[in-house]
C-alpha cells in the first residue's frame, strides 16, 4: 500500500488545495488501491493535452463572423465527429473502460468527488503545463464511460469555476456535447443561465443547440424536459448514512437545506468531529449538490417567470410531469396562478393543498384541460385583487411577483413621441449594480468609461416569442469613475423596439401589450434597483454635489407603478403586526411614530424624513436586510419592502435602538 506521499510522487501531482489531494487521499485509503493505481498509471498515456483552442475556433465559439474554415452546422454527425476529435481515440476508452470496471462502483462515486475538487485548485495548475492539468483532463474525457447525473453536474461545477480563467471549461463544453443525454443537456442550459459574460454563455447555447438537435427537441422541450433531479425524493429530499445518523437535504422555502438527523430521525444540532472527519467526502458532496440545487431553482425561477411572455400551453398529464412531480420545479409551479382551459372555459387556479383550487377556494375542472402560466394583465381589476387576497390568506410566498405584478400601458407622451419612450430617462443609476442585474434579466450591456465610444451604450435584448429587439440607452453622466477608467454612475435615456435586422424603431402601439408591459417593468426595475435616489451613500449628491437635487427629488418624489405596488402590499400587512398602532400611510410615505421621534420612510426609495423640520435619517441597510420570521411576504424578489419593513420595526421601538451612529440622528435638539 502506497502512501500520500509516495502517491504524489509517483505521478508527480502537486498540492493546489484541489482535485490532487481529494483523489491522492482516496486512492490511499481505498481498499482497491492497485485497481486506482493501475487506472491513473493508464490515465498518464493519454497523448499530450490537447489545448481546445484550435478546435473551438473551428467550432466558431471565439470567432463566429470570422471563423478559420466554414464551420459544421450543430447537430450535424460532423459538427459531433469535430468534438470527438479533440477527445481520446476510441480504442482508448475502450481499455480504461474496463479499468474502471475494476473498480466497480467506487469509481462512479468518487471521481465526481475528485472533479469537484478542481473547482477549488489553482487557476495557475489548471493552466500550466504538468501532471495536475494533464491527469485532469484525462480524467475529464474518462467521464463519458460513467454517464451519470451526478458525474454530469460536477462538470457543470468545473465548468461554471474556470469558465473565462482555463481551458477546462471548453474542454466540459465538448465533453457534455459528446455525451449526447438530456441531463448533458441540462448541464449547458444552466452554464449558459449562470454564465456573467457572453463569450461563455454563447459557447454553452452553442453546445446546447446541437444537443437539442441530436436528441431531437425543440429549445422549450430541452428546457423543460432535461431538468436534473440530483436523486431527490419526490418530496425533495435526499438522504446519505452517516454510522448511525443521517444527512438530509430537504427543499424548504425553495431553498437547499441540509439537517443532520438520529436513526429515530430526531434533528441534531451538529455532527461529532469523528463522523465529519470519518465522512468528509460524502458531506462535501451533500454541501455541493445543496449548492447546485440552490443554483437550479434560482435558474428555473427566471425560466418559469420567461414564461409569462411566451405563452408556452402543456396538457395536464404533461403539466403534472414536468412541474408538479419534479422535485426542484414542483416548489416554484406549486405557489403559482395558472390558466386551466378545460371544454371551453378558462378558470385561474392555483395548486393547494393536493388539488387546483380558484381564487374563491372552488375546486377547478382539471379534466382534459390545457395549462398555461397566468398573467394578471389578462384579467380584471378585481379578479387580481382576489388573488392577492387568496394569497395573504393563506399565506403563499410566490417564487416572483405574480398577483402582485405591475402593468405597463401606453401613456398619453408615450403616443406622442410615437417611436421611443422616456418614460424612464433622466435618472442616474449605478453602472456596476445595473450591468449585473441587466444581464441577470437576459440583457446584454459593455460598461461605459472614459475611452472612445465609452460615452453611451446600449442594453438589449430579444424579447421571447416575438424575436424583436428592445434596447433602453444609457450614457455617461460627469460622476466618479474606477482606476481603469470605468463610470461608477450613468445617465438613463430612451427605450426602442426594432424588428429583426431593423433600424428603424417599430410604433409603440404595434408593440404587443404583454411585450411592452413586461419591457417596461424590466427598465422600470433597473431604475428602482440601482438609481442613486435610494443609496444613502449618495445623499450629499456625489461629486461636488451634482447630483443632489436629483437625489433628493428621487428619494421623496413621486412613486412608481413598483413603488405603488409596494404601498399597496404593505397596507394590508402593517395592519397585522404588533407596530400598527404606531403605522399611518400617506401618498409616499409609511409613516411610524416611535417614542423619541416620528419617522417618514419613502416608500419607493425606503429613505426616511424625521420629524420635525423633515430631517434626513441615514440608515444604510444589510445587503440581506431581514423583518422578522412572523413577517410574512407575498413575494420574493423585492429588497426593497423587506428594507422597509425592517426599518419600520426598528424605528417603532426606537427608544430600544443602541446603534451610536443612528442615535446621534434621531436626538431631539
Amino acid at each position: 500500500m502506497l502512501n500520500p506521499t509516495e502517491i504524489f510522487t509517483r505521478y508527480n501531482l502537486r498540492p493546489d488545495k484541489g482535485w490532487p489531494e481529494t483523489a491522492v487521499q482516496d486512492i490511499a485509503t481505498s481498499g482497491r488501491q492497485a485497481a486506482w493505481l493501475e487506472m491513473m498509471d493508464y490515465l498518464r498515456s493519454l497523448p499530450h493535452y490537447k489545448t481546445s483552442h484550435q478546435l473551438a475556433e473551428t467550432l466558431c465559439f471565439e470567432d463566429p463572423h470570422n471563423p478559420p474554415q466554414p464551420p459544421p452546422e450543430a447537430g450535424t454527425d460532423a459538427f459531433r465527429q469535430t468534438l470527438r476529435s479533440a477527445g481520446p481515440p476510441a480504442e482508448w476508452l475502450d481499455d480504461l473502460h474496463a479499468l474502471l470496471a475494476n473498480l466497480a462502483g467506487e469509481a462512479i462515486e468518487r471521481i465526481p468527488i475528485w472533479i469537484r475538487a478542481a473547482t477549488r485548485s489553482s487557476t495557475g495548475h489548471l493552466n500550466r503545463p504538468g501532471a495536475n492539468r494533464e491527469l485532469l483532463q484525462a480524467l475529464l474525457w474518462s467521464s463519458l464511460l460513467l454517464p451519470s447525473e451526478n458525474v454530469i453536474d460536477a462538470l457543470r461545477q468545473l465548468a461554471t469555476a474556470t469558465a473565462g480563467k482555463t481551458m477546462q471549461a471548453v474542454t466540459i463544453l465538448m465533453i457534455l456535447g459528446v455525451h449526447e443525454s438530456e441531463p448533458a443537456l441540462a448541464a449547458l442550459h444552466l452554464l449558459a443561465q449562470q454564465a456573467k459574460r457572453p463569450t461563455p454563455r454563447n459557447r454553452a447555447q452553442r453546445m446546447a443547440e446541437h444537443l437539442a438537435r441530436r436528441l431531437g427537441i425543440s429549445p422549450a422541450d430541452a428546457a423543460e424536459r432535461s431538468i436534473p433531479s440530483f436523486d431527490l425524493s419526490a418530496e425533495g429530499t435526499l438522504n446519505i448514512a452517516l454510522d448511525n445518523y443521517f444527512g438530509e437535504l430537504r427543499i424548504e422555502d425553495r431553498k437547499a437545506q441540509i439537517h443532520y438527523l438520529t436513526a429515530n430521525r430526531e434533528e441534531l444540532k451538529a455532527l461529532s468531529v469523528t463522523v465529519k472527519k470519518k465522512y468528509a467526502a460524502e458531506l462535501s458532496g451533500l454541501k455541493s449538490t445543496a449548492k447546485s440545487v440552490d443554483t437550479l431553482l434560482a435558474a428555473q425561477r427566471t425560466r418559469i417567470e420567461t414564461l409569462l411572455t411566451v405563452r408556452r400551453a402543456w396538457p395536464m398529464a404533461q403539466f403534472q410531469q414536468l412541474y408538479l412531480q419534479h422535485p426542484v420545479v414542483a416548489p416554484i409551479a406549486k405557489s403559482l396562478i395558472w390558466n386551466l382551459t378545460a371544454r371551453g372555459t378558462l378558470q385561474n387556479a392555483i395548486f393547494h393543498n393536493g388539488r387546483f383550487v380558484c381564487s374563491d377556494d372552488t375546486v377547478a375542472e382539471t379534466r382534459d384541460a390545457s395549462v398555461t402560466l397566468w398573467h394578471p394583465l389578462s384579467s380584471t381589476p378585481d379578479e387580481i385583487h382576489a388573488w392577492r387576497v387568496f394569497l395573504e390568506e393563506h399565506h403563499i410566498t410566490q417564487p416572483f411577483k405574480q398577483a402582485h405584478r405591475e402593468i405597463y400601458l401606453l401613456t398619453d407622451a408615450e403616443h406622442q413621441t410615437a417611436t421611443y419612450s422616456n418614460r424612464f430617462a433622466a435618472h442616474v443609476i449605478r453602472q456596476h449594480q445595473f450591468n449585473q442585474l441587466a444581464k441577470a434579466r437576459g440583457w446584454d450591456f459593455g460598461l461605459l468609461g472614459n475611452w472612445d465610444a465609452g460615452q453611451t451604450g446600449i442594453a438589449a435584448r430579444i424579447l421571447p416569442a416575438s424575436e424583436i429587439r428592445v434596447e433602453f440607452w444609457v450614457n455617461l453622466v460627469d460622476a466618479q469613475y474606477t482606476e481603469l477608467g470605468i463610470a461608477l454612475a450613468v445617465g438613463t435615456d430612451q427605450v426602442r423596439f426594432y424588428r429583426p435586422g431593423g433600424t428603424t424603431p417599430i410604433p409603440l402601439v404595434e408593440i404587443p401589450p404583454l411585450a411592452f408591459s413586461e419591457t417596461m417593468r424590466d427598465v422600470d426595475l433597473f431604475v428602482g434597483v440601482c438609481s442613486i435616489g435610494n443609496d444613502p451613500t449618495w445623499n450629499d449628491g456625489g461629486p461636488e454635489g451634482r447630483f443632489r437635487n436629483y437625489w433628493q427629488s428621487y428619494s421623496f418624489g413621486d412613486l412608481t407603478a413598483t413603488a405603488q405596488t409596494r404601498k399597496e402590499v404593505l397596507q394590508r400587512l402593517i395592519p397585522r403586526l404588533a407596530i400598527a398602532g404606531q403605522c399611518t400611510f400617506s401618498d409616499r410615505f409609511l409613516i411610524v411614530r416611535g417614542t423619541r421621534r416620528t419617522y417618514k420612510i419613502h416608500l419607493g426609495s425606503g429613505n426616511i424624513l424625521m420629524d420635525p423640520n423633515d430631517q434626513y435619517l441615514c440608515i444604510v441597510a444589510d445587503r440581506s436586510p431581514r423583518t422578522d420570521a412572523n413577517v410574512f411576504l407575498p413575494f420574493e424578489g423585492d429588497t426593497t419592502l423587506a428594507v422597509i419593513l425592517s426599518k419600520a420595526l426598528l424605528l417603532a421601538q426606537d427608544q430600544e435602538i443602541t446603534d451610536p451612529t443612528i442615535l446621534r440622528q434621531i436626538s431631539t435638539p
